[in-house]
């Protein structure tokens, strides 16, 4: 314990005499106390022999070096590309979304050279990455935003060995593409699908404000208190909606325009008010309509 605190001292003593900002700290690994050398945010990290020895993001542990071993150290950022984190990775090159992607990674389906990579993995120059045992190939391709008016019957997923009536089958674009966000089977209207993976996030996130506009016929009369109820606010899946545009449009019909996008989120609105969606479409997405 001691011999360790020494060697951490050390090591951060040598690298304050290069002009880094370094700081020791304690860490605990399996009940066991031990020092490390931790760089402080926005510190350089270090690396030998092309292994990354400690980064800031993964808390990887720069533990036990000797002064032999710092003499052989150098910055990463000046030697070694910081790389690309995988969810980033597998979106710019248009295999899927970074949600899709992280979903990958928690069901260790994707590997980085041969092994599961953790949450928060960077992509180096030369890695190979693959999902399912297939090589993800980069894509120099232009990129592709296509708007489609999807039927009621398809299906938005990219799972075309499990859904039969899924949407890229449906279009059977020539290359690779993935949906921006969901219509459930029973609805119709606009939907994007792409090949760029930060268009996705671009438009999904709610913190951007994209409005979505939709025309909803129910089971039953609209009434004020639906209209007022629906446009400040329904709690549904531990929430409380965000407040929206809502219009009636008819005895039985309305028009609602939503800057989220919470899962099946009309009709669940709807039925916490004691209503049925008989059909839901889709009319716009920001500036672009049927």
């Amino acid at each position: 314990m001691k011999l360790l605190t020494q060697m951490a001292e050390e090591v951060a003593q040598l690298l304050r005499q290069r002009g880094e900002t370094v700081v020791v700290a304690e860490t605990s690994t399996g009940g066991l106390l031990s020092s490390a050398l931790l760089a402080v945010p926005g510190a350089s990290a270090y690396y030998k022999g092309g292994s990354v020895l400690y980064t800031y993001e993964s808390r990887k542990i720069l533990l036990g070096m000797t002064r032999a071993d710092v003499e052989g150290l150098a910055p990463m950022s000046d030697a070694v590309p910081q790389g690309t984190r995988i969810n980033k990775y597998l979106s710019e090159v248009g295999h899927c979304s970074r949600r899709a992607a992280d979903a990958l990674l928690e069901q260790g389906r994707i590997t980085i050279n041969g092994v599961v990579p953790e949450l928060g993995t960077r992509v180096q120059p030369g890695d190979r990455v693959a999902v399912d045992g297939v090589e993800v190939a980069t894509s120099d391709q232009e990129r592709i935003v296509i708007a489609y008016h999807k039927p009621v019957g398809i299906v938005c997923t990219t799972d075309t060995r499990r859904e039969k009536d899924n949407i890229i089958d449906a279009i059977n674009f020539p290359t690779r593409i993935y949906p921006i966000g969901q219509l459930d089977k029973m609805s119709e209207g606009l939907i994007f699908l792409t090949n760029d993976g930060d268009i996705v996030n671009d438009i999904l996130r709610a913190r951007y404000g994209h409005e979505k506009e939709y025309h909803v016929t129910v089971n039953a009369p609209i009434t004020p208190e639906f209209v007022e109820k629906m446009a400040s606010g329904v709690a549904i899946l531990d929430t409380v909606t965000m407040p929206c545009e809502v219009e009636a449009t008819g005895k039985q019909s309305f028009k609602i325009i939503l800057k989220q996008g919470l899962n099946r989120q009309i009709r669940r609105m709807c039925e916490e008010l004691g209503y049925r969606v008989r059909r839901l479409k889709r009319v716009r997405i920001m500036n672009v309509e049927l």
